[in-house]
């Protein structure tokens, strides 16, 4: 029994720790985060009671989130390996993944809040291609900062000529 115990609790670590998660769990969040800030400027705005307005838009937010970003890895993670091997740049399938995500988690979130998925659809599909761009233009930039920095420690390793011997020498 500890043994099979150990080996889920193992199997647990290592899928908590896999990047793919990591990315969805760190956007959740921040959904979250957001919709709560979101409930507290409502309830002041409004003169509403503060926790009865915070914890329902945070958790409805962290639950939108959950359900675009956990599509949207989803649909990353086949496109990867459905299309592993051919020369695809990372830019469109985060586009791709991030409009499939909005798509997908919008309706499913459509219909269980309103019974229209089509609402949810029209707010989450132009919000998750947002997301993307800001990810995409992220990565490139990162991208770029990771070739100057390479580029860098090329030439600080290359051999200093020494400029003082060359001109006497001649």
């Amino acid at each position: 029994m500890a043994i099979e115990q150990s080996s889920i609790m193992n199997s647990m670590e290592k899928f908590l720790d896999h990047p793919d998660y990591i990315h969805v769990r760190n956007r959740v969040v921040l959904a979250g985060t957001c919709g709560g800030i979101g409930g507290c400027v409502f309830a002041m705005f409004r003169g509403y009671p503060m926790v009865r307005n915070i914890v329902p838009a945070a958790l409805s937010s962290g639950m939108l989130g959950t359900a675009c970003f956990g599509a949207e890895r989803l649909t990353f993670m086949y496109l990867r390996s459905t299309l592993e091997g051919r020369e695809v740049p990372r830019s469109g399938l985060l586009m791709i993944s991030h409009t499939a995500g909005g798509f997908f988690g919008g309706s499913l979130m459509g219909t269980l809040y309103q019974g229209r998925p089509t609402n949810a659809v029209a707010l989450c599909v132009p919000l998750m291609m947002m997301i993307g761009a800001v990810e995409c233009r992220f990565q490139n930039s990162r991208d770029r900062r990771i070739e100057e920095l390479a580029a860098e420690e090329a030439r600080a390793k290359m051999p200093i000529v020494n400029d003082v011997a060359d001109r006497t020498s001649n």
